[in-house]
């Protein structure tokens, strides 16, 4: 197993849509956290909105702290599709791993 390099990413005013994680077919595990002082919605597929969502992450008190909400996967069923987010300032870290034996 590989792990990637973390990503973190902090966007200003209203962000829908954002793309935390993009379809990967090698994914064995993957981790999102809100950093931020809103709350963080993401969702396993496209076009993620405050209104059509997966799950609500809880902000922070003060921002990156890591007391944010956290989702995560891992184990023989694991989501590897696109995975959006949206907030009003939505600040959040995402990481994954991945399978180095796998073929795309």
């Amino acid at each position: 197993m590989t792990r990637i390099s973390v990503r973190e990413c902090t966007s200003t005013g209203d962000a829908s849509a954002a793309t935390a994680l993009a379809r990967n077919e090698k994914r064995t595990s993957w981790r999102l956290q809100n950093v931020g002082e809103e709350p963080l919605f993401y969702k396993k597929g496209t076009g993620c909105s405050t209104s059509d969502y997966t799950g609500i992450l809880a902000d922070e008190t003060t921002a990156k702290l890591g007391e944010g909400g956290v989702v995560s996967e891992s184990g023989d069923r694991v989501y590897n599709g696109i995975i959006t987010i949206a907030g009003t300032t939505p600040a959040y870290v995402a990481s994954e791993d991945l399978a180095s034996n796998l073929t795309s």
